[in-house]
């Protein structure tokens, strides 16, 4: 069930980046942290992540298909200015209707934050109707050697 919650949250938040990923620049190649917090759990969890052009767009595309399957989302999303992106996502996951609105500031060549609230009906769960989650990311220059784009890191441990 938390593999689904999660699930069903990150895709909600990943939506408008890869809907409207041809308004955003691209991600600088190298090696991104992420830090996310949400209203869902205490603390935050740290990724890093390598990514190259192609490994970036590949990964964008597989946190949204993840196990939920398809895109049944509607994104309305406006550039506000060269470093500012606003959306709305309405999608329909596994029965659970999902608006997500999502602001991302930053420049995406060295550091960017992503904040977004997140309405689900029915609940996942008693008191989760509405989750608000914040992702910092930030590059830390080129990958190590004996990392490769796409390697993913979570809290110092592979998960790829």
């Amino acid at each position: 069930m938390v593999r689904v919650m999660l699930g069903v949250i990150l895709a909600a938040l990943i939506s408008p980046m890869v809907s409207h990923a041809q308004e955003m620049p691209a991600r600088k190649p190298g090696l991104w942290e992420m830090q996310m917090s949400s209203s869902m759990a205490e603390g935050h969890a740290v990724l890093r992540q390598c990514i190259d052009e192609r490994t970036d767009s590949e990964l964008q595309k597989k946190a949204m298909q993840g196990d939920l399957g398809g895109d049944n989302c509607k994104v309305d999303g406006r550039r506000v200015d060269s470093t500012h992106w606003e959306f709305q996502a309405r999608c329909q996951r596994q029965g659970i209707s999902i608006v997500s609105q999502t602001q991302i500031a930053g420049d995406l060549q060295s550091a960017y934050q992503m904040d977004s609230v997140t309405r689900l009906q029915p609940p996942l769960m008693p008191g989760m109707a509405e989750v608000k989650s914040q992702i910092h990311m930030r590059y830390l220059g080129q990958c190590p050697a004996d990392i490769k784009p796409g390697d993913t890191f979570m809290n110092g441990r592979r998960i790829n």
